[in-house]
């Protein structure tokens, strides 16, 4: 179901929603309900809520990292942030939520969910985010491990 002007302005919020330092990246969301139509429960909507929010924080580390290392080799995965929003954006649709509620989701996503997920990564991984060898050290390490974060993410 791709309904132009829905499409595009699910698109747009989810840019909007993880957009912290650049473009979105990478589809790597948790697995959501598989469902036949638009689920309204409040556990169907929780669970949309968790999947956004994964989805724009480790896009949002992504991003940071292929921001800082791109002239260390550092890339997205699928070529652009908009390819990784469209297919994030198409999964969910695919799951039977409606354009509404993604947006809905989306909208709800802070900038500061955003830059906290990134500076707790980057701490928790020991990393000091004024050295761009260790940023990029880091961002090559989560590639090879393939996290969530490295998943969205290539060697170019």
């Amino acid at each position: 179901m791709r309904a132009g002007a829905y499409h595009a302005a699910g698109q747009l919020r989810l840019m909007i929603a993880a957009a912290v330092l650049a473009p979105l990246a990478a589809c790597a969301a948790p697995d959501a309900p598989v469902v036949e139509e638009a689920p309204a429960t409040p556990e169907a909507l929780a669970e949309l809520n968790e999947a956004t929010l994964y989805f724009a924080q480790n896009a949002g580390i992504a991003s940071y990292y292929v921001t800082r290392c791109g002239g260390a080799g550092v890339g997205y995965r699928l070529g652009t942030s908009t390819e990784m929003n469209l297919r994030f954006f198409d999964t969910l649709l695919a799951r039977g939520y409606a354009p509404d509620q993604i947006n809905a989701a989306a909208a709800r996503v802070s900038r500061e969910d955003i830059s906290g997920a990134a500076a707790a990564h980057l701490r928790a991984r020991g990393v000091d985010g004024d050295d761009d060898a260790a940023v990029c050290a880091a961002a090559l390490a989560e590639i090879d491990a393939r996290t969530p974060v490295g998943n969205m993410m290539r060697k170019v």
